[in-house]
């Protein structure tokens, strides 16, 4: 099974990679990447998304929705007002979330028999994804909801449980508070703030 979030990792690396070489700080053949880039761009728009679903899902040629996805306009993949994208969101929200509050995938789909919270940073690369989107207003509310799942020190741990309002899983979890950096950057930029 090849995972989308893999492939657009990938695809980040090589763009990477070609920004360090268009400044002299590494040497690369860069039509080599360029032609890579545009392949795993193509299969990961292509194979990666599913029409029935209509939306982008974690495998290529699979049903199974992935939050992961959300990053695709971060890492320039695609647009994040594209009307696929649009999609993918919509249908993320709507069988991932609770609220703000979104999980990495459907935990039926796992053999874990403990109850799984939602996941903190997929919740912050929501409000990112609807930043990017133009959608300042949503993204800026379901930030304020996400922020209250902190504690008294706005430290956030992996998981969140928006019933009984308790954090699971590690805390503090790194993941969970750059998730939260770059959602309020994206935030920032698109308001045209300082942050």
């Amino acid at each position: 099974m090849h995972h989308l979030y893999s492939k657009a990792m990938c695809w980040g690396a090589l763009d990477g990679a070609l920004w360090l070489e268009e400044r002299d700080l590494l040497e690369l053949d860069r039509d080599k990447v360029r032609s890579n880039l545009d392949t795993i761009r193509a299969v990961v728009l292509e194979h990666g998304w599913n029409e029935d679903r209509q939306a982008y899902t974690g495998a290529l040629d699979c049903e199974h929705l992935d939050a992961s996805v959300l990053l695709l306009p971060k890492l320039g993949i695609i647009e994040a007002d594209h009307p696929r994208m649009v999609a993918t969101y919509e249908r993320i929200d709507a069988e991932l979330a609770k609220g703000s509050f979104v999980w990495r995938y459907d935990p039926s789909i796992d053999d874990n028999s403990s109850p799984e919270g939602a996941f903190m940073a997929c919740s912050f690369w929501a409000a990112e994804y609807l930043a990017l989107a133009g959608r300042r207003d949503e993204a800026a509310g379901r930030m304020r909801k996400l922020l209250g799942a902190g504690n008294d020190l706005r430290i956030f741990s992996e998981e969140y449980d928006p019933e009984a309002q308790i954090m699971l899983g590690n805390l503090p979890q790194g993941l969970s508070h750059a998730a939260l950096v770059h959602a309020a950057l994206a935030l920032g930029e698109k308001n045209g703030d300082e942050v």
